[in-house]
C-alpha cells in the first residue's frame, strides 16, 4: 500500500503540525485544578474525561495482548467511521467501498461526509472475492469496509481473501469484527502486524453484553492509530464509560459462559427453524443472530410484532426475496418465539 503520509488528505498535514494542547488532571498531576472551568462539586464526574484513558487502555492490551499504541478507543460506530473519512476521503472526490449486504450506518456516514459509496453485492451465498472488491476500485477509492462475520447474514468471510485484499489494495481496509466472538474462526488481528493498511473493528456491545456503553475499539498500527487520537475530540470517553467498561472487562470468565451459551441456544434455534415449512433457506451462523429467506417475511414479522416479538424485517434484500434477522436470545424467549412460529398457520 501507499504510505500513510501519502493517503492522508493535505490540510490534515497542516492541522496535525499545530496539535490542540490539552491539559488535564491527569497529565499535569496538579492537586487544586483551576485551568478548565470545572465544577469542585461532584467528583469524579465533575471532571473533563481523560482523552486516552490509561487505564482502560492497559486492560485492553492485555485482553486482546496487542500494544497500547495499536488502540485507539471511542463511543459508537458511526463516530470511529467519521475519522476515517475525515482523515482520508476528500469530499465529492473520493469514495469507498463495502462489501453489501451490510449496516446502513457506514453508507450514511459517507453520505454526510458527502463521500460516493460503491457497494460489492455479496449475492444470495454471501460470497466474498478480494478480486471482485479490487475491481471495483478506483484511483479514488480510499476505503474498503467489510463486516466479518457479516451483520446480516452472519456468515465469515475467507480469511485468505481478505489477507490477499489487505496485499494488493493500496488505501485502508476496515475489518469490523464486532461478532467474532461468536464464531469458530479467529481473529484477524495479528494482520496488522504486516499489513499497515489493516483496521480490525471490535466492541464490547455483543459478546461483552453491554451494548448500552457502545465502545468500539480500532486496532492498527501506531501511526495510523496515532492520527486517530489526534483528529478525535479534546475530551475522549466519557467517564462513566470508562468506569463500566473496566468492570466488564474485569468479567471474562462471564463472557466466555454468556457467548458460549448463545452459541448452544443458536445450534438449537437454526434445526428448529429448518423445520418450519414457511422458511425457504435458514442460513448458518457465525454470530449471535440467524437469518431466514421466506416469501412471508412481513406477514411473519406483524405477527410476531403482535405477540410481542421483535425480530427485524428486510425487504428485497436480495430482488424477489424477503428476510427476517433473528437475534439468539435467552432459552424462554427462543421457546416462546419458536412456539409462535409453530402457530402460524393454524
Amino acid at each position: 500500500m501507499k504510505k500513510l503520509q501519502q493517503l492522508l488528505l493535505p490540510h490534515i498535514h497542516q492541522i496535525l503540525e499545530q496539535p490542540l494542547k490539552v491539559e488535564t488532571p491527569e497529565t499535569e498531576k496538579a492537586k487544586i485544578l483551576l485551568h478548565n472551568n470545572e465544577s469542585p462539586y461532584n467528583t469524579p464526574n465533575n471532571r473533563f474525561p481523560e482523552k486516552h484513558p490509561s487505564q482502560l487502555y492497559e486492560a485492553l492490551s492485555r485482553q486482546r495482548k496487542i500494544r497500547q499504541d495499536c488502540i485507539f478507543a471511542t463511543e459508537g460506530l458511526d463516530h470511529l467511521f467519521s475519522l476515517f473519512l475525515r482523515l482520508f476521503c476528500a469530499p465529492s472526490l473520493d469514495n469507498i467501498v463495502v462489501a453489501a449486504p451490510s449496516s446502513q450506518l457506514v453508507s450514511r456516514q459517507a453520505a454526510w461526509h458527502n463521500i460516493t459509496c460503491l457497494t460489492i453485492n455479496l449475492g444470495e451465498h454471501f460470497c466474498f472475492s478480494a478480486d471482485n472488491v479490487l475491481a471495483a476500485c478506483d484511483e479514488h477509492t480510499k476505503l474498503i469496509y467489510l463486516c466479518n462475520p457479516n451483520d446480516i447474514s452472519g456468515l465469515c468471510f475467507d480469511p485468505k481473501e481478505i489477507v490477499k485484499l489487505l496485499a494488493q489494495f493500496e488505501g485502508i481496509v476496515l475489518i469490523d469484527e464486532s461478532y467474532i466472538d461468536f464464531s469458530s474462526q479467529k481473529t484477524l488481528l495479528p494482520a496488522i502486524e504486516e499489513h499497515s493498511n489493516a483496521v480490525i473493528i471490535q466492541t464490547f456491545s455483543y459478546a461483552w453484553a453491554s451494548a448500552g456503553l457502545n465502545l468500539y475499539v480500532a486496532y492498527g498500527i501506531p501511526e495510523l492509530i496515532n492520527y486517530l487520537q489526534q483528529i478525535a475530540a479534546p475530551q475522549g470517553i466519557n467517564t462513566p464509560t470508562v468506569t463500566q467498561t473496566l468492570q466488564i472487562l474485569s468479567r471474562p470468565v462471564d463472557a466466555h459462559k454468556w457467548t458460549q451459551q448463545i452459541i448452544e441456544e443458536r445450534g438449537r434455534l437454526i434445526p428448529a427453524l429448518q423445520l418450519l415449512p414457511f422458511c425457504e433457506k435458514v442460513y448458518p451462523s457465525e454470530a449471535n443472530f440467524v437469518l431466514i429467506r421466506t416469501s412471508e417475511a412481513e406477514k411473519l414479522h406483524a405477527y410476531l410484532k403482535a405477540r410481542g416479538i421483535k425480530v427485524l424485517f428486510l425487504p428485497q434484500l436480495f430482488p424477489q426475496h424477503d428476510f427476517l434477522r433473528i437475534t439468539v436470545g435467552l432459552p424462554n424467549e427462543n421457546v416462546a418465539l419458536l412456539g409462535a412460529l409453530r402457530t402460524y398457520r393454524s
